[in-house]
């Protein structure tokens, strides 16, 4: 462990006894042995093995230039020109194989490969296989982020990015093959027009070595890389991955993640199936019935609405989100003194809530106290600065008391913060 140096100047031992001994004629290459009060006692080293036996030292072998993937691996929806120049998604290739290279202009191989492609874009297309490039650079951004992301999770040992990196896409926009360091455009027309395989004709290309396998091989395990994609603001490409994460495993934890997704991306049907799913398997999830009450309200169902809510009550008797959830639906079929009650709940066990507040203000405001409504509403804007409905609401009560300037002027300054709403 000396490096390059030559002798030990001084060797120090402090032993447990709180002594201290120091030796400065410990020998090289040699095993030393120290008796506390004693002196050292040295034996020879003996002479280094000479037969074959590889070092646990040994470097690892580079990956391959080219892998099968033994289960097509979902992309995100990454976006980038093809070989004309034309910006395009991976979802408008969807229907039919793809290329997509993953480069950078800093590195003379992912030119090369580039321009490779580039040269066989008429054998591309002859061939049905469409292409994209995509420049990875810091700082990334959106679908460079996808990208990176992608590659960290398609191996699991983690493998890091090497530019120029391939990914042949089937139909779907899975990835089905990766390659390494160049492309080659005969061996990507050739692989494409073998993307339909057996499960046991993807395993036997996919691992490098001949065997037979005496177990099955388990599903991926999506969640860290659905969950990496959300972190990183990726929602909808976590979508797939979640899905898939449920087929896999469809424990109920899993489906309540995915329902939540589902919802926030739009797909209403999709997101009510996954919840209802998740409390098959677990009944008690007060979160789920929640959430999914609030889909049912929002499009239009308000009775099985409450009922969700007081589902998720019975569940949790002191969840903020199910009481203030509650107290609105009630409150939209003229139940104003129940949801007061459940309001001013919510509020005991989360003194900062701005729905509850914000709600409460509707309450005043509709029985005509227009002070304790704009109370209600300016404190649900103090703790959550870009609350539209609470900025609406507190406007309506400004213009109805004869301030329509300072109306007026609350709105423009919140659209300047909100512009979209």
């Amino acid at each position: 462990g000396l490096g390059a140096s030559e002798r030990i100047s001084k060797l120090t031992v402090s032993w447990p006894s709180g002594d201290t001994q120091v030796f400065t004629d410990v020998p090289l290459n040699a095993r030393v042995r120290i008796v506390e009060g004693r002196g050292i006692e040295t034996e020879a080293l003996k002479p280094r093995s000479t037969g074959t036996t590889p070092s646990s030292a040994t470097a690892p072998a580079p990956a391959p230039r080219t892998t099968w993937m033994y289960e097509p691996f979902p992309a995100p929806d990454l976006a980038g020109p093809d070989l004309r120049g034309d910006r395009r998604s991976l979802a408008t290739l969807r229907g039919r194989p793809a290329i997509v290279l993953l480069w950078s202009p800093k590195v003379m191989a992912a030119r090369a490969a580039l321009e490779a492609l580039e040269r066989g874009a008429q054998a591309l297309t002859r061939a049905g296989v469409g292409s994209m490039a995509i420049a990875v650079d810091a700082p990334l951004d959106e679908v460079s982020l996808g990208a990176a992301i992608l590659n960290r999770h398609l191996f699991m040992n983690r493998q890091d990015l090497r530019l120029p990196t391939g990914l042949l896409v089937d139909a779907s926009g899975s990835v089905v093959k990766v390659y390494r360091d160049r492309v080659d455009v005969d061996e990507i027309v050739a692989d494409a027009s073998a993307i339909d395989a057996t499960p046991t004709e993807r395993v036997a290309r996919a691992v490098p070595f001949p065997g037979r396998f005496f177990f099955g091989l388990p599903l991926r395990n999506y969640l860290p890389y659905g969950s990496e994609l959300l972190d990183n603001g990726l929602e909808r490409a976590s979508v797939t991955a979640f899905e898939r994460a449920a087929q896999a495993n469809p424990g109920a934890s899993t489906l309540y993640r995915l329902a939540t997704l589902l919802a926030r991306t739009g797909e209403t049907a999709k997101a009510r199936a996954a919840f209802e799913q998740a409390l098959i398997l677990k009944p008690d999830l007060a979160e789920a019935h929640n959430d999914l009450g609030a889909l049912l309200a929002q499009g239009g169902d308000l009775d099985a609405a409450i009922g969700r809510f007081r589902a998720a009550l019975a569940a949790n008797a002191e969840y903020p989100d199910a009481l203030n959830n509650l107290g609105y639906a009630l409150l939209l079929t003229g139940r104003d003194q129940e949801a007061r009650a459940l309001y001013e709940k919510a509020l005991s066990l989360q003194p900062d809530f701005p729905e509850a507040l914000n709600n409460l203000g509707l309450l005043a405001g509709r029985a005509g106290d227009l002070d304790d409504a704009e109370r209600r509403f300016r404190a649900a804007l103090a703790r959550r600065t870009d609350y539209g409905e609470a900025a609406n609401n507190l406007a309506l009560v400004l213009a109805t008391r004869g301030q329509a300037d300072a109306a007026v002027t609350l709105l423009e300054q919140f659209l300047q913060q909100r512009p979209e709403y």
